[in-house]
């Protein structure tokens, strides 16, 4: 059932963002601070389950938004996103560069962007 954290894909778990493993029950803590810091940057603490957030100006040459998702560069505190991938994190797919906008996860395969928001296939 994927950990109801993903979709089951020809008898094989597509992990949502933050999860992986073979039934998606693994979370990804940096994945998890960064989404749950208002800065973006945090280090998780195992023992509470929670995340102890910082600025990440505070850090020598300032760190990016998610690390950039592995998506894209970090230069003084500012993502460039590879190509396919946008936000300030690197974090959302595009739209294949159309006129739809980006979306989490481009949809995730399940329906259309449509100026940044999803729109869901029947």
């Amino acid at each position: 059932d994927c950990s109801s954290r993903g979709a089951c894909l020809n008898g094989t778990c597509v992990c949502d963002y933050g999860f992986g493993g073979a039934d998606c029950g693994v979370l990804d803590e940096d994945w998890f601070c960064a989404n749950n810091c208002t800065t973006g940057y945090g280090v998780f603490v195992n023992s509470s389950g929670s995340c102890l957030c910082s600025d990440p100006s505070s850090v020598l040459g300032g760190l990016c938004p998610w690390n950039c998702s592995g998506h894209g560069a970090c230069s003084n505190g500012t993502c460039a996103c590879d190509s396919g991938f946008a936000g300030v994190g690197c974090n959302l797919l595009s739209a294949a560069g159309g006129p739809g906008g980006d979306c989490l996860n481009n949809c995730t395969g399940n329906g259309a962007c449509l100026n940044g928001t999803c729109v869901c296939d029947l």
